[in-house]
Protein backbone atom coordinates (compact mmCIF):
# COMPACT_ATOMS: atom_id res chain seq x y z
CA UNK A 1 0.00 0.00 0.00
CA UNK A 2 2.63 2.69 -0.89
CA UNK A 3 2.85 5.18 -3.90
CA UNK A 4 2.83 3.70 -6.94
CA UNK A 5 4.26 6.90 -9.02
CA UNK A 6 7.28 7.82 -6.96
CA UNK A 7 6.94 11.56 -9.24
CA UNK A 8 4.02 12.48 -7.25
CA UNK A 9 2.59 13.13 -3.85
CA UNK A 10 1.18 10.25 -2.83
CA UNK A 11 -1.90 11.58 -1.11
CA UNK A 12 -3.99 8.57 1.07
CA UNK A 13 -7.51 9.50 2.54
CA UNK A 14 -11.48 8.16 2.77
CA UNK A 15 -14.45 10.42 1.05
CA UNK A 16 -16.50 10.09 4.49
CA UNK A 17 -14.10 10.84 6.68
CA UNK A 18 -14.70 13.81 8.71
CA UNK A 19 -10.62 14.96 8.95
CA UNK A 20 -10.12 13.74 4.71
CA UNK A 21 -12.59 16.77 3.90
CA UNK A 22 -9.66 19.49 5.17
CA UNK A 23 -7.44 18.03 2.60
CA UNK A 24 -9.86 17.15 -0.14
CA UNK A 25 -11.50 20.56 0.12
CA UNK A 26 -7.84 22.26 -0.15
CA UNK A 27 -6.66 20.25 -3.05
CA UNK A 28 -10.01 21.61 -5.23
CA UNK A 29 -9.74 25.29 -3.85
CA UNK A 30 -5.89 25.38 -4.74
CA UNK A 31 -5.93 24.45 -7.89
CA UNK A 32 -4.36 20.67 -7.70
CA UNK A 33 -4.56 18.73 -10.51
CA UNK A 34 -5.77 15.18 -9.19
CA UNK A 35 -4.49 13.11 -12.21
CA UNK A 36 -1.17 15.21 -12.66
CA UNK A 37 -0.46 16.11 -8.97
CA UNK A 38 -1.08 13.63 -6.80
CA UNK A 39 -1.28 9.77 -6.16
CA UNK A 40 -4.72 9.32 -4.97
CA UNK A 41 -5.54 6.26 -2.47
CA UNK A 42 -8.72 5.89 -1.11
CA UNK A 43 -9.18 3.91 2.38
CA UNK A 44 -12.98 2.42 2.89
CA UNK A 45 -12.59 3.10 6.75
CA UNK A 46 -15.52 0.77 7.40
CA UNK A 47 -14.15 -2.16 6.25
CA UNK A 48 -11.07 -1.37 7.97
CA UNK A 49 -8.38 -0.80 5.39
CA UNK A 50 -6.57 1.50 7.09
CA UNK A 51 -5.74 -1.38 9.52
CA UNK A 52 -4.18 -3.13 7.04
CA UNK A 53 -0.67 -4.01 8.17
CA UNK A 54 0.68 -2.28 4.91
CA UNK A 55 -1.00 0.94 5.77
CA UNK A 56 -0.05 0.75 9.34
CA UNK A 57 4.04 0.52 8.37
CA UNK A 58 3.26 4.03 6.93
CA UNK A 59 0.88 5.59 9.49
CA UNK A 60 1.25 3.70 12.70
CA UNK A 61 -1.67 5.22 13.74
CA UNK A 62 -3.67 3.77 10.85
CA UNK A 63 -5.08 7.09 10.61
CA UNK A 64 -6.28 9.29 7.39
CA UNK A 65 -5.73 11.35 6.22
CA UNK A 66 -1.87 10.90 5.50
CA UNK A 67 0.32 11.79 2.87
CA UNK A 68 3.70 11.14 1.17
CA UNK A 69 5.80 13.85 -0.13
CA UNK A 70 8.47 13.70 -2.98
CA UNK A 71 11.47 12.79 -0.20
CA UNK A 72 9.51 10.10 1.15
CA UNK A 73 8.16 12.18 4.20
CA UNK A 74 5.19 10.47 5.83
CA UNK A 75 3.01 13.85 7.25
CA UNK A 76 0.25 11.38 8.81
CA UNK A 77 -1.83 14.20 10.36
CA UNK A 78 -4.89 16.58 9.23
CA UNK A 79 -2.39 19.43 10.02
CA UNK A 80 0.82 18.42 8.38
CA UNK A 81 -1.40 17.30 5.05
CA UNK A 82 -3.46 20.86 4.84
CA UNK A 83 0.45 22.78 5.67
CA UNK A 84 1.62 20.73 2.83
CA UNK A 85 -0.88 21.38 0.30
CA UNK A 86 -0.86 25.41 1.33
CA UNK A 87 2.68 25.79 1.30
CA UNK A 88 3.06 23.97 -2.23
CA UNK A 89 -0.45 25.20 -4.04
CA UNK A 90 -0.40 25.21 -7.37
CA UNK A 91 -1.76 28.88 -7.32
CA UNK A 92 -0.63 31.47 -6.22
CA UNK A 93 -1.66 32.71 -2.90
CA UNK A 94 -0.98 34.87 0.58
CA UNK A 95 -0.38 32.86 3.51
CA UNK A 96 -2.25 34.05 5.91
CA UNK A 97 -1.37 33.76 9.87
CA UNK A 98 -2.00 30.13 10.11
CA UNK A 99 -3.72 30.94 13.82
CA UNK A 100 -2.96 27.89 15.56
CA UNK A 101 -5.30 27.95 18.11
CA UNK A 102 -8.63 27.94 16.14
CA UNK A 103 -7.25 25.07 14.10
CA UNK A 104 -6.40 23.10 17.66
CA UNK A 105 -9.54 24.10 19.05
CA UNK A 106 -11.47 22.38 16.64
CA UNK A 107 -9.23 19.54 16.85
CA UNK A 108 -10.43 18.89 20.59
CA UNK A 109 -10.92 15.27 21.65
CA UNK A 110 -13.89 16.83 24.10
CA UNK A 111 -15.78 17.78 20.05
CA UNK A 112 -14.29 15.12 18.16
CA UNK A 113 -16.67 15.15 15.23
CA UNK A 114 -16.63 11.06 14.29
CA UNK A 115 -17.69 10.64 17.94
CA UNK A 116 -20.44 12.86 17.18
CA UNK A 117 -21.55 10.88 14.06
CA UNK A 118 -20.52 7.37 14.57
CA UNK A 119 -19.51 7.15 18.71
CA UNK A 120 -22.34 8.67 21.18
CA UNK A 121 -26.12 8.85 20.99
CA UNK A 122 -28.34 10.42 23.67
CA UNK A 123 -30.93 7.95 24.37
CA UNK A 124 -32.02 4.76 23.60
CA UNK A 125 -34.12 6.03 20.32
CA UNK A 126 -30.64 7.54 18.65
CA UNK A 127 -28.58 4.80 19.50
CA UNK A 128 -30.87 2.43 17.90
CA UNK A 129 -30.94 4.60 14.74
CA UNK A 130 -27.48 4.53 14.73
CA UNK A 131 -27.19 1.12 15.29
CA UNK A 132 -29.28 0.07 12.14
CA UNK A 133 -27.44 2.55 10.07
CA UNK A 134 -23.85 3.81 9.08
CA UNK A 135 -22.51 3.89 12.87
CA UNK A 136 -23.44 0.13 13.30
CA UNK A 137 -21.95 -1.03 10.16
CA UNK A 138 -18.95 1.17 10.82
CA UNK A 139 -17.92 -0.77 13.90
CA UNK A 140 -18.87 -4.23 12.77
CA UNK A 141 -17.15 -3.22 9.70
CA UNK A 142 -14.05 -2.80 11.44
CA UNK A 143 -13.74 -5.32 13.93
CA UNK A 144 -13.72 -7.71 11.02
CA UNK A 145 -11.38 -6.17 9.70
CA UNK A 146 -8.79 -5.70 12.77
CA UNK A 147 -10.19 -9.60 14.12
CA UNK A 148 -9.16 -10.90 10.33
CA UNK A 149 -5.41 -8.59 10.26
CA UNK A 150 -4.66 -9.83 14.20
CA UNK A 151 -4.60 -13.52 13.06
CA UNK A 152 -1.40 -12.70 10.87
CA UNK A 153 0.24 -9.61 11.86
CA UNK A 154 3.86 -8.92 12.77
CA UNK A 155 5.12 -8.86 16.57
CA UNK A 156 5.35 -5.30 16.39
CA UNK A 157 1.29 -4.61 15.75
CA UNK A 158 0.06 -7.17 18.47
CA UNK A 159 -0.42 -4.11 20.92
CA UNK A 160 -2.18 -1.80 18.40
CA UNK A 161 -4.73 -4.83 17.26
CA UNK A 162 -5.42 -5.84 21.04
CA UNK A 163 -6.25 -1.98 22.04
CA UNK A 164 -8.26 -1.35 19.10
CA UNK A 165 -10.38 -4.64 19.29
CA UNK A 166 -10.94 -4.00 22.50
CA UNK A 167 -11.93 -0.24 21.96
CA UNK A 168 -13.65 -1.36 19.34
CA UNK A 169 -15.75 -3.88 20.78
CA UNK A 170 -17.22 -1.50 23.12
CA UNK A 171 -19.57 0.47 20.28
CA UNK A 172 -20.28 -3.11 18.59
CA UNK A 173 -21.77 -4.43 22.15
CA UNK A 174 -23.39 -0.90 22.47
CA UNK A 175 -24.86 -0.89 18.99
CA UNK A 176 -25.96 -4.61 19.00
CA UNK A 177 -28.17 -4.25 22.39
CA UNK A 178 -25.94 -6.41 24.25
CA UNK A 179 -25.04 -3.63 26.84
CA UNK A 180 -26.15 -3.92 30.39
CA UNK A 181 -28.41 -0.82 31.54
CA UNK A 182 -25.65 0.29 33.84
CA UNK A 183 -23.34 0.76 30.72
CA UNK A 184 -26.27 2.36 28.39
CA UNK A 185 -26.67 5.31 30.80
CA UNK A 186 -22.88 5.62 31.16
CA UNK A 187 -22.59 5.62 27.40
CA UNK A 188 -25.73 8.44 27.27
CA UNK A 189 -23.87 10.39 29.62
CA UNK A 190 -21.02 10.67 27.61
CA UNK A 191 -23.04 11.63 24.39
CA UNK A 192 -25.01 14.31 26.52
CA UNK A 193 -21.89 15.54 27.85
CA UNK A 194 -20.27 15.34 24.03
CA UNK A 195 -23.11 17.73 22.39
CA UNK A 196 -22.95 20.02 25.83
CA UNK A 197 -19.14 20.46 24.74
CA UNK A 198 -20.06 20.99 21.13
CA UNK A 199 -22.90 23.31 22.36
CA UNK A 200 -20.37 25.87 24.21
CA UNK A 201 -18.15 25.72 21.30
CA UNK A 202 -20.50 26.67 18.79
CA UNK A 203 -21.65 29.46 20.96
CA UNK A 204 -18.49 30.49 22.79
CA UNK A 205 -15.33 29.71 21.22
CA UNK A 206 -16.09 29.65 17.39
CA UNK A 207 -17.82 32.72 17.56
CA UNK A 208 -15.14 34.43 19.44
CA UNK A 209 -12.54 32.93 16.54
CA UNK A 210 -15.21 34.44 13.46
CA UNK A 211 -15.47 37.59 14.96
CA UNK A 212 -11.89 38.45 16.00
CA UNK A 213 -9.79 35.97 13.63
CA UNK A 214 -11.40 36.10 10.56
CA UNK A 215 -10.29 38.28 7.57
CA UNK A 216 -13.31 38.52 5.40
CA UNK A 217 -15.79 36.13 4.35
CA UNK A 218 -13.18 33.76 5.35
CA UNK A 219 -10.25 33.07 8.32
CA UNK A 220 -8.01 33.89 4.83
CA UNK A 221 -9.90 36.65 3.81
CA UNK A 222 -12.52 36.52 0.65
CA UNK A 223 -11.19 32.88 -0.38
CA UNK A 224 -10.63 30.08 2.02
CA UNK A 225 -7.35 29.30 3.83
CA UNK A 226 -5.47 26.71 5.63
CA UNK A 227 -7.65 27.62 8.59
CA UNK A 228 -10.52 27.50 6.61
CA UNK A 229 -10.60 23.80 5.68
CA UNK A 230 -9.51 22.53 9.23
CA UNK A 231 -13.15 24.54 10.66
CA UNK A 232 -15.42 23.63 8.02
CA UNK A 233 -14.26 20.11 8.00
CA UNK A 234 -15.52 20.15 11.83
CA UNK A 235 -18.34 22.34 11.22
CA UNK A 236 -20.14 20.36 8.44
CA UNK A 237 -19.90 17.13 10.27
CA UNK A 238 -21.14 18.40 13.16
CA UNK A 239 -24.28 19.57 11.31
CA UNK A 240 -24.65 16.44 9.24
CA UNK A 241 -24.47 14.79 12.81
CA UNK A 242 -27.19 16.57 14.64
CA UNK A 243 -29.20 15.82 11.66
CA UNK A 244 -29.45 19.56 10.48
CA UNK A 245 -28.86 23.49 11.98
CA UNK A 246 -32.25 22.64 14.00
CA UNK A 247 -31.07 19.53 14.95
CA UNK A 248 -27.89 20.78 16.14
CA UNK A 249 -29.66 23.53 18.20
CA UNK A 250 -32.10 20.57 20.37
CA UNK A 251 -29.06 18.40 20.75
CA UNK A 252 -26.79 20.91 21.91
CA UNK A 253 -30.13 23.63 23.46
CA UNK A 254 -28.49 26.40 22.18
CA UNK A 255 -29.09 28.44 19.13
CA UNK A 256 -27.01 28.61 16.13
CA UNK A 257 -25.16 32.24 16.21
CA UNK A 258 -25.55 34.06 13.12
CA UNK A 259 -22.12 34.12 12.71
CA UNK A 260 -21.98 30.34 12.43
CA UNK A 261 -24.29 30.21 9.64
CA UNK A 262 -23.16 32.55 7.59
CA UNK A 263 -19.81 31.33 7.83
CA UNK A 264 -21.43 27.88 6.82
CA UNK A 265 -23.25 28.97 4.24
CA UNK A 266 -20.65 30.88 2.62
CA UNK A 267 -19.09 27.07 2.36
CA UNK A 268 -21.64 25.29 0.73
CA UNK A 269 -22.53 27.59 -1.94
CA UNK A 270 -19.00 27.10 -3.38
CA UNK A 271 -18.55 24.65 -6.06
CA UNK A 272 -15.79 23.03 -4.05
CA UNK A 273 -17.87 21.81 -1.29
CA UNK A 274 -20.99 20.86 -4.02
CA UNK A 275 -18.62 19.10 -5.85
CA UNK A 276 -17.30 16.97 -3.07
CA UNK A 277 -20.41 16.40 -1.74
CA UNK A 278 -19.54 17.50 1.78
CA UNK A 279 -21.25 16.23 4.89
Amino acid sequence: MTSTDSAKPAFYFFEGSAWSTAPRLAIEELGYDLKKDLDLHSLPLGEGANFDPSYLKLAKEGTVPALVDLQGEVLDSTFKVVKYLVANSPKRITLEPSSPNVIEAVHSDQIDPNDALLGYAVDDESRKAKGSDLPGQFWNGRQQALEKYAKSSPPEFKNFYEEKIKYNSYFVKIYSGEASDEELKEYYAKGKKLWSNIGSFLSGDLVKFLQNDRKGTFFAGNTPGEVDFHVIAWLARIITSGGGVEGVEKLTGKPLDKSVKGYYESWTSRESFKKLEIV
